[in-house]
């Protein structure tokens, strides 16, 4: 079974609460998303065996633009300490 240990800011009386997730939940999770990444990638790949230029060009440049957003907003958070809380490596560990 795995366990994540979720820690919170500030501290705890007692033993911090623990989120306790099945293998069976992890690999659902996990096939979920596979999947997902697959249809995404078979959307793409139709998009661009079609000849269409300019949905492939836009499909690419929205792609680029939310990567460029991304750290932008990530990095902000992080100054803010949001962002380290929520994904940093002391807020979530994996048992």
């Amino acid at each position: 079974m795995g366990m994540i240990r979720v820690g919170l800011v500030g501290g705890f009386r007692g033993s911090p609460p623990c989120l306790v997730l099945t293998d069976e939940l992890l690999v659902s999770i996990a096939t979920t998303v596979g999947g997902e990444i697959n249809r995404a990638l078979v959307f793409l790949q139709n998009v661009g065996s079609r000849g269409d230029i300019k949905q492939l060009a836009v499909i690419c440049g929205s792609l680029l633009i939310a990567a460029i957003i991304e750290p932008g907003v990530t990095s902000g958070l992080e100054a803010e300490g949001d962002f380290s809380m929520l994904m940093g490596s002391k807020a979530v560990k994996r048992m």
